[in-house]
């Protein structure tokens, strides 16, 4: 068994306020890599979510994580559809979802109201290079 041997280090009582530093935005020209804007899989894994999760957890989940689109994956981890922020928020899809399953909101799956995978458009890296 390993053991993990700690070395406490004292803490220092701040003198003054600390100043926040923050890397400056890129400038954005219609000339732009498209890259800039977009999130590359290759280098930063996707948020997903499983279709049985219920839509105000992955509500949260979008909040709290400042996330606006989810990956919704299946137990093979074959994306099934996404999950856009303004399905969770502007409600129409959930309500069609109440009424077309008779189910309260809180039964409501991010299944139900997800973008299905055949139904959206993809570009290549190539052609966004």
């Amino acid at each position: 068994m390993h053991t993990l041997n700690l070395s406490p280090k004292p803490l220092a009582q701040l003198a003054m306020p600390p100043r926040l530093v923050t890397p400056p935005r890129p400038r954005l020209t219609a000339a732009s890599p498209a890259l800039e804007v977009l999130t590359d899989f290759s280098r930063h894994a996707p948020r997903t979510i499983p279709p049985e999760m219920g839509v105000d957890e992955a509500h949260l989940m979008m909040r709290h994580g400042g996330i606006r689109l989810l990956l919704v994956v299946d137990d093979r981890q074959r994306c099934i559809g996404v999950l856009a922020a303004r399905e969770v928020i502007g409600g129409r899809r959930i309500t069609l979802a109440m009424q077309q399953h008779d189910l309260p909101r809180g039964e409501i799956t991010v299944g139900m109201i997800m973008t299905p995978w055949h139904k959206l458009a993809a570009m290549s890296l190539e052609q966004l290079a």
